[in-house]
């Protein structure tokens, strides 16, 4: 009988899984907690200035994408035949790593973390949030995992910047687009070994997107420019804070060369 638990429990699940509409009241709410929830998280870790608050908070959001994350694979490992799983349900995809870098940032607070993960999270989360790669509707399972994992992402990283204020350099840009490629080409041989399609490296997703609008392998180099382009973008609310630093640090050079020419005798 205990043996039969995730049959059991994966047959009721599918039989309320519905078809996804796009921009429904489910689908709405999530993109409006994403922006406002940690808005006021962010804004409790600031007021109360306490250590005690900054790790409850960071590690139940930590703690929440662990949790999530193994229901999604354990819910699909025992759903799915062994073939399809692994060629469409390992957690592979940019936003599968990003929710591990997530977790480790809520955990550990590496701002090299941040760095990276704040170009993958908010340039490709949220495109996931608002043009989901999804046939199912709430509430399934599928449904409910990949919106806590994908708004988890988006979460955690502005948390991390409003409430802990960490920032992102032009550097951190140009790192986390160059171990992004160098990811996508390695994914290339697993998916060719698996015959799979992580990152939709080898076809379009199918769900609906505006983004892949080329042929196969087209879109891909259509991406690649967009994909810099979206992260410039997402880079340009750092970029008065990263000039007015420089400017500083080129202020107090001068100073002490001064300095060092009043010095000189």
């Amino acid at each position: 009988m205990a043996n039969d638990l995730p049959t059991v429990v994966a047959k009721t699940a599918d039989a309320v899984e519905s078809t996804f509409v796009y921009m429904d009241a489910p689908h709405i709410f999530c993109i409006v907690l994403t922006v406002t929830l940690p808005l006021l998280l962010a804004s409790w870790i600031r007021r109360s200035d306490s250590e005690r608050v900054r790790k409850g908070i960071l590690w139940t959001i930590g703690s929440l994408m662990v949790a999530n994350e193994l229901l999604d694979q354990v819910y699909h490992i025992s759903t799915l035949d062994r073939h399809t799983y692994l060629t469409t349900w390992l957690p592979l995809h940019l936003c599968d790593i990003s929710v591990i870098l997530v977790i480790v940032l809520m955990f550990w607070r590496k701002h090299r973390v941040f760095e990276v993960v704040y170009f993958w999270g908010v340039a490709g989360a949220s495109q996931s949030i608002l043009t989901p790669d999804l046939t199912v509707g709430f509430p399934s399972v599928t449904w409910l995992c990949y919106f806590i994992a994908h708004c988890g992402i988006i979460i955690g990283i502005l948390v991390s910047c409003w409430g802990l204020k960490m920032r992102v350099t032009f550097s951190s840009l140009l790192r986390s687009f160059l171990i992004a490629n160098i990811y996508a080409v390695g994914l290339i041989f697993v998916n060719l070994a698996l015959g799979a399609n992580y990152m939709f490296l080898c076809e379009i997703p199918a769900g609906e997107s505006p983004f892949f609008f080329a042929p196969w392998p087209w879109y891909i180099l259509v991406l690649e420019p967009f994909a810099f382009l979206l992260f410039c973008v997402v880079y340009l609310p750092f970029l008065p804070g990263e000039l007015k630093l420089r400017r500083e640090r080129q202020a107090e050079l001068q100073e002490c060369l001064a300095d060092e020419d009043g010095r000189t005798p």
